[in-house]
């Protein structure tokens, strides 16, 4: 598992749940609000005009057209960059088409159990996320410095090339650990892929 700070430690981690029904949505928003931050809306693009913040987890279930609902998650992910978006729906579906328009799911019924699960994946692909950049950032430093080595002071260069080059590999080897652990349903590993590769 990747370590790393819970944002629900800090009351950070931000929940938008958009459903239709008003019940079932102040179910779910009486469940979770005393630990999180939460906002509901009936509708997606409702729900981006009322989150006031950056949204962590977008919980949803709508009845609408797919091309409707890919729109709307599309105007999601570039408000909300890394958000994690996860779908209600009343059965398990098949696993080639769980990757078209959400990161994860929960079947009806919700329990807080459930939830926890899913919001604890979220935040493991957020560290995930958080250490790639890291990753990214530094091997392209070590680059630049690299570049520089035969123009400044060789031996402060040499110096930082060794720090930069131990925290990425010890990065590396994390990150690499994440991707191969294995599970069926494994949707950190899948998360990893589309940071990594995409």
């Amino acid at each position: 598992m990747v370590q790393g700070n819970s944002k629900r430690k800090a009351g950070q981690f931000h929940i938008l749940i958009v459903i239709d029904d008003e019940q079932t949505l102040q179910r779910l928003k009486n469940m979770l609000d005393e630990e999180y931050a939460v906002t509901t809306a009936g509708n997606v693009l409702q729900g981006l005009e009322r989150a006031q913040q950056d949204v962590d987890l977008l919980l949803f279930e709508q009845q609408l057209p797919i091309g409707s609902i890919s729109r709307a998650l599309e105007k999601v992910r570039e408000n909300y960059q890394g958000i994690y978006v996860v779908k209600i729906l009343d059965q398990e579906p098949e696993m080639d088409t769980v990757w078209l328009d959400y990161d994860d799911f929960l079947v009806r019924p919700i329990e807080r159990e459930n939830i926890e699960q899913v919001i604890e994946r979220a935040e493991e692909l957020l560290c995930v996320e958080e250490l790639l950049q890291e990753y990214l950032r530094l091997r392209a430093r070590r680059g630049r410095l690299e570049e520089e080595l035969t123009t400044g002071d060789e031996m402060f260069h040499e110096a930082e090339l060794d720090e930069l080059s131990t925290r990425i590999n010890e990065l590396e080897e994390r990150l690499q650990g994440e991707l191969h652990r294995g599970g069926e349903k494994n949707f950190i590993q899948a998360g990893i892929r589309d940071i990594w590769y995409g």
